[in-house]
Order: structure tokens, then C-alpha cells, then sequence
């Protein structure tokens, strides 16, 4: 509490302007509350106010049916290990022409930020005028619902549709929570989702209807200024390990602008207070379905004479948060056809892990990213820095402000002149090892020049690193070796399985018990070691709990993927 307090002082006296301090109620009190703060600021610098914020009001979803479908069109990054290679350890064997590599895009939603293309308004169209030439021109924002019938993965395909965000009937078959095969599926689409599955999925019939479409444009100048400012702050500090903290702060600025953008606009508060809702009705007799979505319904309807109301601009749009991971999927898995289903391991957003195995197929992989970056990347920085310095030259007070951007604001450098190009794609480590066992579940050994020595770098969800790899060596019992033979590296993914088993008290993970049964009164020590007695009535205490992992894909562990589709191929699509 009292670090909590600290801060807050701290943060209220920085932003004093002379003598006088802020209103300590207008500070910012969540992760995108300081972007969204220096945003409208930025905003209020802008020449063309007005016209900003209408256009910005002219976008807003008000009608509940168009944000429910945004809100279902909104999905996040892909993150999915290749079936084909799942809980299969790959290591490396150089002498073999075997090699693995992790390539990992520098700061991929701020790049898409700066360099994409977002829809403002959208309007409804007619389901006869969602052409899919629109779909592909890339031109247009689509989002709209599909059917599928008889939705097959191709073989040389990459499982890209959820199972928990589509409607399904009949048949499913999945991989780790991704559709393999659906005799029905319906689910709200962005038009890149679906080039992406137009390039991995086949189906016996399709229907696309309820679409709304509107024209792509650049974010508004304030956007592009906060994202270039602060990815230039970040860089400034990356590698510095004395200035970790400064760096993870300004990091987590730009990343919070994207926070900013996906943040769900109309949210509710239900209460629950003495054994009744907030309608006063008992708990049986509420119906919390239709209570929260007459709430939402009525929010939508009143949200922009809302904000205005309380004087709080709107300053963003939630289709453009929906676009930002659509575009970082499309991507994703347009860098994953070209290097192939046999090659890729694993994505996870903005990084892929792939394996080679020959000096040719390395050859065309790091041509290919080489072309991209040079062909692809390098034009959409050059046209967002001329969109951006045009629009800077172009109104005197935007002039006097702001500097006019050069190429080294999208490659700036850290204090040992290192330079980081927003959004390249360059490769992260050679790894001597890789094994996944599903999404957020993958371990990896590279060798790490700085250190010379060998090493694990497990990820798994509800673990901390630290900790899965303090149980993988302390098991194989190579606590202490700078480096891992080929046989070291065998037994270490082979310990690392759907059977790991992290006791509590080397879990380093917590959970809270609540007691209701307490004495009358208790002693209690302050922070000065000062003790009282104080009355209770309840309280909570802190449990060391194991961890666990469990199989989340049976069916292809004890199958194999390619005997799956042979198995797919022979369905009777017609029941």
C-alpha cells in the first residue's frame, strides 16, 4: 500500500505544470490510460480537430448488432504449434545440413500501426455485393458472417479457424483447439481471414452474408506521432541492462497504444450484494443472459452523446483494434505457406520457429525474408514517412512542433549503436533444440554467445521460465553443465511432456484461501513493526499449489496428423 501510495505521489508531481499539480483524479489509472491521455493531446495539437473527432464519432458501432460482430471478428495473434511436429523434439545436426531458427518481428503491432490501413465508418452492404474481389484487394474493410459445409484442412495446410469462437454442428474434428474438420461452421471474419483461409481450407459449399465494408485509411497523425516517439524511446534503452526498467516502461507504452485500440468499449457492472442482484431479484430468479445484453444494447445506443457528456473525446475506434491482429495473422501465415508446412514448428504472434534440412531450403528462406524486407517492408516505412512528414508540412502548427521524421526514426539505435528497423523479421537464435506441446507450450536450447554457454528456454502458460527450466535440469540433472551433448539435449525434451509434474514448492505458484472462521480479534503488524490488536471477521492467506500439464491433443499424439486427413479425405460429406 504504501509502494502504492509512493508512486502515485510521485506520478501526481510529475506532471505539475510550474507550481500547480493536476487534479490527482485525472491521472491515468490503467496501462492504456497514459497513451489514450497523450493521444487526445496530441489530438488537440491538431489543426483539424473537429474533423478528427467526427470522424472518429462517424465510426463508432451504435447499433448492438454491428459491435457484437466486431467483437466476434476480434481475435487475437496466431499462436499454434504445426501438428505435424507435435511433441515430436527436433535437434539440430548442422553436419547434416538440420538446422533450426526462431525469427521474431520487431515490434509487429506498432509497425502495423504506423503502416496499415484501417476502416473509419462502415456501412452495410447487400449479401449479392460481397464480391471477393473485394475481399483481396486489400482496398476495402469486410466484416461479415460466414457458413461453411463440409470445411476441410488441406494437406499442406495450416489449422488458422477456432473452435471456441465459430458456431458448430455435426462433425469436428480439431487440433488443439483449431478446425480441422467441421461438417458445419459459422463465424464473423475480417476480409484477410479470409484470404488466409481460402489458402488452407477447402469446403463443399459457402455462404457470406451480414457484411459491413468500408474504406481503408491511414491512422490519424496523433496515432502515427505517439507510436514513432515511443518506439524510438524503447529502442534507445534495448539491451541496456542497467536501464531495464526505463526500457520495459517505454515498451509497455507502445504496446499499450494497441491495448488502447482493442479495449471493449461498452463494458457493464453487475452487482451481487447480500444474496441479491442488482435488480433486487433473488439469486434464481435473475436472468444475467438478458440483463446483460438489454444493458449493452442500451449502452451502444447512448455511447457517443455518453462521452461527449462527459466531456471524455472519443479518440479511437474498436474496429481498428479488430484490423491490427487480423493483419498480424494474415501475415503470420503468409510467411508460414512460403516456408512450408514441413518446415514451420511453431508461431506464437509475432515470432515463427521453423527447421531446415538442407543448406537449399535455408538458402530460400533467408531469401525470401531478405526479398520481404527489401520489397515489402522497407516501401510501407518510406510511404508512411512521407504520409507522415506531408502531413506535418502541411499545417504550420504541426510544423512548429514536430520535427519532420527521417528514415533513422523508423531504424533508431540504442546507446551502443546497434540499429532496430521497426518491423523487420530477422533471425532471433539458431536453436540446437525445439519440442511443442500446443499453444503457449514449447521449449527450446540456443546458445548464448554473451554467457558461452547452452541455454533451455522453456514457455509454459501458468509457470514462469525460471521455474519449468529449474525442473527440467534439476530432473535430468544438469543443473551445472555449461553445455548439452546431443544425448543431453534428447533426455532434456524428452522430460519436458504432458506428464510434467512441478511440486509446490518449486512451482513458485500461488493461490488465495478465504476463511470466514476467525478468533474475534487478532494481533497485527504494521510496516514499522508496530503491533495491535484488531477485530476481524475474515481474511485470506496465500497457498504454494503444484503445477501440472496434461495432454490437450490425444487424438493426434496417439494417431499422427497425416493419418488424420487420409482419414478426413474419406468422409461422406452427406450424412
Amino acid at each position: 500500500m504504501l509502494t502504492l501510495a509512493q508512486y502515485i505521489i510521485l506520478k501526481w508531481k510529475s506532471r505539475a505544470k510550474g507550481n500547480k499539480l493536476p487534479n490527482i483524479w485525472s491521472l491515468p489509472r490503467t496501462a492504456t490510460g497514459e497513451p489514450r491521455e497523450s493521444i487526445k493531446q496530441e489530438i488537440d495539437n491538431e489543426h483539424a480537430r473537429k474533423q478528427l473527432y467526427a470522424r472518429i464519432k462517424s465510426g463508432i458501432m451504435t447499433d448492438y448488432d454491428d459491435y457484437l460482430a466486431i467483437k466476434e471478428a476480434l481475435k487475437g495473434g496466431y499462436t499454434h504449434c504445426n501438428p505435424h511436429y507435435y511433441a515430436k523434439p527436433i535437434i539440430a545436426e548442422p553436419d547434416k545440413g538440420i538446422r533450426i531458427f526462431s525469427r521474431d518481428k520487431t515490434s509487429f503491432y506498432p509497425y502495423l500501426m504506423l503502416t496499415k490501413t484501417y476502416p473509419y465508418s462502415m456501412k452495410h452492404i447487400d449479401d449479392s455485393a460481397i464480391y471477393d474481389k473485394d475481399l483481396e484487394s486489400g482496398d476495402y474493410a469486410t466484416i461479415f458472417t460466414v457458413e461453411f459445409k463440409g470445411l476441410k484442412l488441406n494437406h499442406d495446410g495450416f489449422p488458422y479457424l477456432s473452435e471456441s469462437k465459430g458456431s458448430i454442428k455435426g462433425r469436428l474434428i480439431t487440433d488443439n483447439g483449431k478446425v480441422v474438420y467441421a461438417d458445419y461452421l459459422a463465424d464473423v471474419i475480417t476480409d484477410l481471414d479470409w484470404v488466409t483461409i481460402k489458402n488452407n481450407y477447402t469446403w463443399k459449399d459457402c455462404r457470406k452474408y451480414n457484411a459491413m465494408q468500408g474504406r481503408k485509411q491511414r491512422l490519424p497523425l496523433p496515432y502515427l506521432l505517439c507510436v514513432t516517439d515511443w518506439y524510438i524511446a524503447k529502442t534507445i534503452y534495448k539491451g541496456d541492462e542497467e536501464k531495464v526498467v526505463i526500457y520495459q516502461n517505454a515498451k509497455g507504452k507502445v504496446n499499450a497504444i494497441f491495448g488502447m485500440s482493442c479495449t471493449d468499449p461498452c463494458k457493464i457492472t453487475i452487482y451481487y450484494l447480500n444474496g441479491k442482484w442488482i435488480d433486487d431479484s433473488e439469486e434464481e430468479e435473475f436472468d444475467i443472459k438478458k440483463y446483460t445484453e438489454e444493458k449493452l444494447i442500451e449502452m451502444c445506443e447512448k455511447y457517443t452523446s455518453y462521452s461527449v457528456k462527459k466531456g471524455c473525446q472519443l479518440c479511437n475506434l474498436y474496429q481498428w483494434g479488430c484490423y491490427i491482429t487480423a493483419y498480424a495473422r494474415s501475415i503470420i501465415m503468409e510467411h508460414n505457406i512460403f516456408i512450408g508446412i514441413m518446415n514451420v514448428l511453431y508461431n506464437d504472434t509475432d515470432s515463427t520457429y521453423y527447421v531446415v534440412y538442407s543448406v537449399e531450403e535455408m538458402e530460400r528462406i533467408n531469401k525470401y525474408f531478405d526479398n520481404y524486407h527489401k520489397n515489402i517492408i522497407q516501401k510501407e516505412l518510406k510511404e508512411a514517412l512521407e504520409y507522415i512528414n506531408l502531413k506535418i508540412a502541411s499545417n504550420e502548427k504541426w510544423n512548429k512542433k514536430h520535427e519532420l521524421l527521417t528514415e533513422e526514426s523508423f531504424s533508431p539505435k540504442n546507446n551502443k549503436g546497434e540499429s532496430f528497423t521497426i518491423g523487420l523479421m530477422d533471425i532471433e537464435h539458431e536453436l540446437k533444440a525445439f519440442k511443442s506441446l500446443g499453444a503457449k507450450r514449447y521449449s527450446y536450447i540456443y546458445y548464448d554467445k554473451k554467457k558461452d554457454r547452452d541455454i533451455l528456454q522453456p514457455t509454459v502458460a501458468g509457470i514462469s521460465k525460471n521455474n519449468m527450466r529449474k525442473y527440467i535440469l534439476a530432473k535430468c540433472k544438469m543443473q551445472d553443465k555449461q553445455f548439452y551433448s546431443y544425448d543431453d539435449m534428447w533426455e532434456i525434451m524428452s522430460v519436458f511432456n504432458n506428464n510434467t509434474y512441478v511440486g509446490m514448492f518449486e512451482s513458485g505458484k500461488q493461490c488465495i484461501s478465504y476463511h470466514e472462521e476467525f478468533p474475534d480479534k487478532i494481533l497485527v503488524k504494521d510496516h514499522n513493526g508496530l503491533e495491535r490488536e484488531v477485530e476481524i471477521t475474515t481474511g485470506a492467506c496465500f497457498l504454494k499449489i503444484p503445477f501440472s500439464m496434461k495432454e490437450n491433443n490425444v487424438t493426434i499424439a496417439e494417431r499422427g496428423f497425416a493419418d488424420m486427413l487420409d482419414v478426413i479425405d474419406q468422409f461422406a460429406i452427406e450424412k
